[in-house]
């Protein structure tokens, strides 16, 4: 379980975190920060989301006290055009801090192939480990940045594309440190965005994307089954793909790539 007074003793005045908000029980951290008049830079955490959801309202499977489930409320001056920098950001950050955790085990790495599938989901050998769903609140220059990482579940019924740490190390993993080791990793980047550095962000991003290269089967938005090259992951967020010798540019509303 989380324990609210270390999260809050190393994370609030230390990081950019200004107040932590704790439950032990919540419908979702995303929609708290919606509807509540929060001070910059707050951290809500749970041990348990009752309606957790993914992008595009997808169910997310979260058992109570397993798992990382949290929403960062923060301001940013970044223009409409530039936002996607924010999920390069928040989802490199995570990728690159479990990175150096898992470092810590004594355990073959390569054996762990952990990278980022198009356009912000964890994937840790080949399954489904963490999500990132952002989100604005009336104001666009104020967002709402949910993640959820699977850490100690070790059965997964809605999807059988899931996995969690525990499950990949064989051991289960003390959730406070994680949370405070991801936090930390995020307050270190967010220079990239303060200081408008996107292109060196982007490349940081691409060099973790799974997809480059790769046949992959897609759903269109009319649900109809496709399948296309790869060929590049534009610094706007548009996915670059080759089907029938036609190029063609995706959103990541417009389609979803299949394992």
């Amino acid at each position: 379980m989380l324990d609210p007074d270390i999260i809050t003793g190393k994370l609030v005045g230390k990081t950019f975190v200004s107040k932590l908000y704790f439950f032990d029980e919540i419908g979702s951290t995303n929609d708290f920060a919606k509807i509540s008049q929060l001070p910059d830079n707050s951290l809500i955490v749970t041990n348990f989301q009752i309606k957790g959801r993914g992008r595009f309202g997808r169910e997310w499977e979260s058992e109570k006290g397993k798992n990382l489930t949290f929403t960062i409320f923060k301001k940013l001056d970044i223009e409409p055009l530039e936002q996607i920098n924010i999920n390069y950001c928040v989802s490199y950050s995570i990728l690159n801090e479990l990175k150096s955790f898992l470092k810590q085990f004594q355990i073959n790495l390569s054996n762990l192939d952990l990278n980022i599938k198009w356009p912000n989901d964890i994937i840790l050998n080949n399954k489904k480990i963490g999500g990132i769903l952002i989100e604005t609140k009336s104001d666009t220059k104020e967002f709402i940045i949910g993640a959820g990482i699977n850490v100690n579940q070790e059965n997964f019924t809605v999807s059988n594309y899931a996995t969690s740490l525990c499950n990949e190390l064989k051991k289960p993993v003390n959730l406070n440190n994680l949370l405070v080791k991801l936090v930390i990793s995020l307050d270190k980047n967010l220079d990239f965005l303060t200081f408008r550095k996107y292109l060196e962000l982007y490349e940081l991003w691409k060099s973790n994307l799974n997809c480059i290269n790769e046949r992959v089967t897609y759903l269109a938005s009319n649900g109809e089954k496709r399948e296309g090259l790869v060929l590049d992951v534009l610094a706007n967020g548009q996915i670059l793909i080759r089907e029938n010798g036609k190029n063609s540019t995706y959103s990541s509303g417009e389609i979803k790539l299949q394992f």
